[in-house]
């Protein structure tokens, strides 16, 4: 089952599809598509209009790039387009999350751990359209999370995921989506919270002391993630890297 799929639209008609999709930037506002199983049924010219769609399972989700000036089909079948524009903004195109998909469509790891925050980014967005918002969860007794790597609230969003959830899991990405993700786990349910015996221990913790502190920045979000989990019933445990 191939999981990225990137289909060619000309006034309204679907006229090619491919695969896999990496968009290369050749110059400023011209991008070229590189093919790797094209089967365009039309011959597509220069000064084309056409729609992209990019389709990604298994929970379809489609980005859609609009080209506005021209697109044509090369002798070494790649696509060349100019003027592109992006009408979604939430699915916006990210090659970091199709890259991310392309690995796991094959079987291998993407390591999010010392990215670039974009990366993050990408990472947590692919989770949430791979793994989709999660219904149950199976509470353990004790979660460790490794507060050395939390450099940004998008680090503690990651690592709670794969805690909580395992791999390619997601419980969000900002405030009210890791609210909402909490409440579908049903966590909140007064029944539940009381039953919730787990702990969430969080070793060398003096490494977010300054994203916790009064007047950074990420204050406000990392302490309203630990205050919804402390709702949900979960004790938190800050444990300090020992002094040598």
């Amino acid at each position: 089952m191939k999981y990225i799929i990137i289909k060619f639209y000309r006034k309204g008609k679907l006229i090619g599809q491919d695969d896999f999709l990496k968009l290369n930037r050749l110059k400023k506002n011209v991008h070229s598509v590189t093919l790797t199983n094209p089967k365009i049924k039309e011959k597509i010219n220069i000064g084309d209009e056409v729609v992209v769609k990019i389709y990604l399972k298994p929970v379809l989700k489609v980005i859609t790039l609009l080209v506005q000036e021209d697109c044509y089909l090369s002798d070494v079948n790649e696509i060349k387009i100019t003027g592109i524009y992006q009408p979604d903004y939430f699915f916006e195109y990210n090659q970091f999350y199709l890259d991310i998909y392309k690995l796991w469509e094959n079987g291998e790891k993407a390591v999010w751990i010392n990215k670039p925050l974009k990366y993050k980014k990408a990472w947590i967005r692919t989770c949430g359209s791979w793994s989709g918002v999660q219904k149950s969860i199976h509470l353990q007794r004790e979660y460790v999370i490794d507060g050395s790597i939390i450099k940004h609230p998008i680090d503690l969003y990651c690592l709670l995921a794969e805690a909580l959830l395992g791999e390619r899991g997601y419980i969000g990405s900002c405030g009210n989506s890791f609210r909402d993700c909490l409440n579908q786990l049903r966590l909140y349910e007064s029944e539940n919270v009381e039953k919730n015996t787990s702990r969430i221990k969080v070793i060398h913790s003096d490494k977010i002391d300054v994203l916790l502190s009064k007047g950074n920045k990420h204050e406000d979000d990392m302490s309203y993630i630990f205050e919804q989990l402390k709702e949900c019933g979960f004790k938190i445990m800050f444990k300090r890297t020992p002094v040598r």
